[in-house]
């Protein structure tokens, strides 16, 4: 074998090839990578870890055709200090020699080239096509809600079921399930489930740059696995050996549940505000529906202990803290209706839609069942109600209460995690006006401030154990 290249466009594809090897092996020849060059079908790179495996064409000039199995992470490591434009790579007796104009390197093959699994080519025929940027969008807005804990049973996947011409996606931990439905696609597939980590690395596939967005990124599904092929890269997965609990008969009835209109960015901005005052370890926030708002509640009960009492070495001062928060919304709506939710079950659903979006939110009469969201037509959310909320109207307003008129404009959704707190200065002023304001409050404006670094003490503690909150 002997391959000509540039070492640039080689190594961005080998790198993605590398990340098929990441993870767990089973025999140390799959930690390599396998050249083949043919001078009728061109050059590929192959590498699997036995449940996923990988084929990149890459552009070459063949002078000899053969294969080769080399180090992925040592080649890997050659090529990003190679700076000539144009590398040559060629089989000796005792290896593979990379040639450069001043410079060559030699590396020596542990293992036959034919005792590396092969990965197929993309099937010619029974295969349906997507648009990369619908795919994309898709894989955002379902893949989210699989449970992480279980990859290798069902809901450790996202289920991809034909309907004559509709293909519905879906994705479910037990307590949520997210429904994606295209049109226009008719794969005779039946009913598949695809490993969450496979979906993870077709993302990343996805935003390769050598991936034009306005074609289309073909699926085809099999007996054992399923094959995706995007521009150059052809990605081959084993599915899921399990059966999916029957989805359809967990979406409800939403002619018979009270619903509002809010915008996205209105509900994901009060939620936020509101994990600020949930209980750590057990969050939960209430959304209630009552005449024209909707309001998005929380509280918290904590015992805090101080320091060590001077005469004993164990003893320690305790006392309780507790607070809450009420941010409201206006929405067209005439009625009353509450739901208890995990907030980050519904953060995770509202990260992936824009701000602008605008949701029809169901809510259960009688608050014991599970709500409904959805932003437009052909996808629906659906979660079950928190287990842990347990609400009681305090006898006086300890929160502060927050008008959904005079929200801030809303930063991107996309990343939530990189907006900036507010700093804890403005927050005091903002709080101390609000309480300046009722006299009854303002005696008690320390008590607040107290409060108040409780609460920055509980975001840093959040965010150490990676939740999503912020401060109101």
């Amino acid at each position: 074998m002997k391959i000509q290249f540039n070492p640039k466009d080689f190594l961005r594809k080998l790198q993605m090839a590398q990340k098929a090897v990441l993870g767990r092996h089973i025999t140390p020849i799959l930690e390599n990578v396998k050249i083949v060059a043919d001078k009728k079908s061109g050059v590929f790179l192959m590498a699997t870890n036995s449940d996923v495996g990988i084929r990149i064409r890459v552009d070459c000039t063949i002078h000899k055709s053969g294969a080769a199995i080399l180090p992925v992470e040592r080649l890997v490591k050659i090529l990003k200090l190679t700076k000539e434009e144009s590398v040559m790579l060629k089989r000796s007796e005792t290896g593979i020699v990379l040639y450069d104009e001043s410079k060559h390197t030699e590396l020596q093959m542990g293992c036959d080239p034919k005792e590396f699994p092969d990965i197929a080519a993309f099937p010619k025929s029974q295969y349906c096509e997507i648009p990369v940027g619908l795919l994309q969008e898709t894989l955002r807005r379902t893949a989210f809600a699989v449970d992480k804990n279980s990859v290798r049973h069902a809901l450790g996947g996202v289920c991809f079921e034909s309907n004559g011409g509709l293909l519905d996606v879906v994705a479910s931990d037990g307590r949520r399930m997210a429904w994606q439905q295209l049109e226009g696609v008719s794969p005779l597939i039946g009913r598949s489930i695809v490993p969450v980590t496979t979906l993870t690395l077709l993302e990343k596939i996805l935003k390769d740059k050598s991936v034009d967005k306005h074609d289309g990124a073909k699926m085809a599904f099999q007996k054992d696995g399923v094959m995706f092929q995007c521009g150059d890269v052809t990605l081959f997965s084993r599915l899921v050996d399990g059966e999916f609990p029957d989805w359809k008969t967990k979406v409800p009835n939403k002619r018979k549940m009270p619903h509002a209109t809010v915008r996205c960015g209105d509900l994901f901005s009060a939620i936020r505000r509101a994990t600020v005052c949930t209980t750590l370890g057990k969050p939960a926030v209430r959304l209630v529906l009552d005449g024209g708002v909707l309001a998005v509640e929380s509280r918290f009960v904590e015992t805090v202990y101080g320091n060590p009492v001077e005469n004993g070495e164990t003893e320690r001062e305790e006392f309780e803290e507790s607070g809450t928060a009420r941010i409201t919304i206006p929405v067209s709506f005439s009625g009353h209706a509450e739901f208890a939710v995990c907030p980050k079950e519904i953060i995770d659903f509202l990260s992936a839609f824009n701000s602008a979006t605008k949701l029809s939110v169901y809510l259960p009469a009688d608050g014991k069942k599970q709500a409904m969201i959805i932003p437009e037509e052909g996808y629906t959310y659906v979660v079950l109600p928190a287990e842990n909320w347990d609400y009681e109207e305090p006898e006086t307003v300890t929160g502060v209460e927050v008008d959904g008129q005079n929200l801030p404009e809303e930063e991107s959704m996309k990343k939530p995690e990189e907006v900036p707190p507010c700093p804890v200065d403005e927050t005091e002023t903002r709080i101390l006006q609000l309480l300046s304001e009722n006299e009854q409050l303002h005696a008690r404006a320390e008590h607040y401030k107290a409060l108040l670094v409780r609460a920055m003490r509980v975001i840093a503690k959040a965010k150490e154990k990676d939740r999503c909150v912020a401060v109101a």
